[in-house]
């Protein structure tokens, strides 16, 4: 059996979906191959991962206002989109020759759509949405097979596109099973050096930009309260030193933390996480019933995950960074958690896997 998946690297969660599920199929004996559709095409990959985020920081309202206008129309992307890169996806396709496509941005069944009558074989098509929302563009059935849902409550608009019960599955959004595991919160606190039985607040801003983050730590740093914090950088090194200064100004617990792959642990002995509301980040969280504080005005697609989230009862918000602490100090962790093990999907991952490699 052959699989490839259609990605695009807006961000990094497109591609994550790819390569978790590409990963899980590998232990299944199948072959694989992800195709990040714009990578090789200096131009269009330009506009994908960085105009597109930057008109989003510069004019936040006026993107999220785009995106909503898109969302309504059910427009916005058409076939010029996808025709530098046409020639390259349809040699790709047609030399590994897939049983299944995979495409993890709407723009993946947008090349199928178009191009399929080209095609050398007859694959059946995933669609997975990676994000709580219905995106704008969705092909109606017969072009996907079948799309991968984050929840139940998504179903309903895709029946007038001809989809039934049958074809959408609302399995939720894959992630790594390592956020699936329980671990040792005490071994983990003495491993990284933090205390017990205090408030451990983790934050991960991702794209909000060095001024965002450090006024937040700053912030919460002014609070007379006792807790610790967690700050995880990635590869920002400016970010990273402006908050080793910080920490010169303290008395509090300040773990601060570039490039790391064990998100899963810092996630697993922190009460709060304080971050942006990306798809895979929420799901991460919601797997190991970690409490989310966003801001409660996000572009989107982060802001319908955020009202998703909101409506359950399943996320805190803040207004003003000055109020995050008020804000978690206040709050009932355990309703919310509670509240958030009723939209847990923890066996996304292999129900999607199981389900490709039996249909």
């Amino acid at each position: 059996m052959k699989v490839l998946f259609l990605s695009l690297t807006v961000g990094v969660g497109h591609n994550m979906v790819a390569k978790v599920i590409s990963d899980q199929l590998n232990e299944n004996g199948v072959e694989t191959k992800i195709i990040k559709m714009f990578d090789d095409f200096k131009f269009e990959n330009w506009v994908f991962t960085k105009l597109n985020f930057k008109l989003g920081k510069i004019f936040p309202k006026t993107y999220t206002a785009v995106y909503n206008s898109m969302r309504k129309k059910d427009k916005g992307y058409s076939k010029h989109t996808i025709k530098k890169p046409a020639n390259f996806l349809l040699k790709e396709i047609n030399d590994f020759k897939p049983d299944v496509i995979v495409c993890t941005h709407v723009i993946g069944q947008l090349f199928v759509d178009e191009y399929k009558k080209m095609f050398e074989v007859t694959p059946k098509v995933y669609f997975i949405i990676t994000d709580y929302e219905v995106p704008p563009c969705i092909k109606p059935f017969g072009v996907n097979d079948y799309i991968i849902l984050p929840n139940e409550a998504f179903m309903q608009p895709l029946f007038k596109k001809g989809y039934t019960t049958d074809n959408l599955l609302p399995y939720g959004i894959p992630i790594n099973s390592k956020f699936n595991i329980k671990l040792n919160k005490a071994e983990l606190l003495n491993e990284f050096g933090l205390q017990k039985d205090k408030l451990t607040i983790l934050i991960m801003t991702g794209g909000a930009g060095i001024g965002k983050t450090h006024k937040i730590i700053k912030s919460l740093l002014k609070e007379k309260d006792d807790f610790q914090l967690i700050i995880v950088n990635g590869r920002n090194v400016k970010s990273f030193d402006k908050i080793e200064k910080l920490k010169s100004t303290t008395n509090k617990h300040v773990l601060n933390i570039g490039f790391t792959k064990d998100v899963d642990k810092l996630m697993q002995i922190s009460d709060v996480l304080v971050s942006k509301t990306g798809g895979l980040t929420v799901n991460e969280a919601l797997n190991k019933s970690l409490v989310i504080c966003s801001d409660a005005f996000l572009q989107e697609p982060e802001q319908s995950n955020f009202n998703f989230f909101k409506s359950y009862g399943a996320i805190l918000e803040y207004r003003k960074i000055k109020d995050i602490y008020y804000v978690i100090k206040k709050a009932n962790l355990e309703q919310i958690r509670k509240n958030m093990q009723t939209l847990q999907k923890s066996n996304a991952l292999i129900d999607i896997t199981n389900h490709i490699l039996n249909n």
